[in-house]
């Protein structure tokens, strides 16, 4: 079997675990929110352009600052929100997981420079 093909069936596997049912349940709860969804949009964009700036070098400015502070204390107040950002926390810990296991290979590969 090519590796790559594991790598499509742990993609496909991935979509029918509890932890990737239960994002997509709260995504589509938090879709059907128009506020909520506005508000989880915005802060998405502000992320980004945030993120652009610093690579791209500039200075982020005392309101932008304000801005992402603003959101992101009523992303905490927003019940569909705070839910979909503990499913993705699920998620990541079986992100983890897997990448633990698969880089297990490597850590056996170089075990004995920790002797």
């Amino acid at each position: 079997m090519n590796i790559y093909d594991t790598i499509n069936q742990l993609a496909a596997e991935l979509k029918e675990t509890p932890e990737y049912k239960d994002l997509q349940a709260s995504y589509e709860k938090l879709s059907q929110n128009e506020e909520a969804f506005k508000l989880f949009k915005d802060v998405n964009d502000i992320q980004k352009d945030l993120q652009a700036k610093q690579m791209s070098g500039q200075e982020l400015t005392q309101e932008d600052m304000t801005k992402a502070n603003e959101l992101g204390q009523q992303m905490e107040k927003t019940e569909e929100i705070v839910d979909l950002m503990s499913k993705e926390q699920s998620m990541q810990q079986l992100f983890q997981d897997i990448n633990g296991a698969v880089s297990k290979s490597m850590d056996e590969l170089y075990h004995d420079l920790n002797n």
